[in-house]
């Protein structure tokens, strides 16, 4: 759509860039119906080369981010809206969500680590007792270099 505008007045050049953003984010909006987030992001990153403060297609690129798991990115794209329109409501509430992922992937990161770190700490340990068990015992056996005294022979 309009790959060819060098023939068109100032005017049509900022209609026809204002239609490509619309195309762009209400494609993504389909794109994001449909589950597909990679795609979602294509469409606005191609509608923020036009126009680099569209809160659509930035609001939808967060939410592409945070359905893949990119909370950072998410965060500052959700970020950027709020920087540009502080009042939007549907970008407030999708802050909300992700924070609250963020949240429980936190807590679920935390025990994860923490159950790792206990694991490695008992296995550290049954090393531990396992080397001790093995030096006693070399200990308690005589080498082949020293013969075991007789208890017969006393000097």
């Amino acid at each position: 759509v309009f790959q060819h505008d060098s023939a068109l007045s100032e005017e049509e050049k900022v209609a026809a860039n204002e239609f490509k953003v619309a195309c762009h984010t209400n494609t993504a909006a389909c794109q994001a119906r449909l589950g597909q987030w990679k795609k979602v992001m294509e469409q606005c990153d191609k509608a923020l080369e036009l126009e680099s403060t569209n809160i659509k297609a930035l609001w939808r690129r967060g939410c592409a981010h945070s359905e893949l798991g990119d909370y950072t990115r998410a965060r500052t794209d959700f970020k950027r809206v709020l920087s540009i329109e502080p009042g939007n409501k549907a970008v407030t509430q999708s802050y909300a969500r992700l924070k609250r992922k963020i949240e429980h992937q936190n807590k679920a990161d935390k025990r994860r680590y923490q159950n790792l770190f206990q694991r490695m700490s008992e296995m550290e340990d049954a090393e531990k007792m396992e080397d001790a068990e093995m030096e006693t015992e070399k200990e308690a056996k005589p080498t082949e270099e020293e013969p075991a005294a007789d208890p017969m022979d006393t000097d």
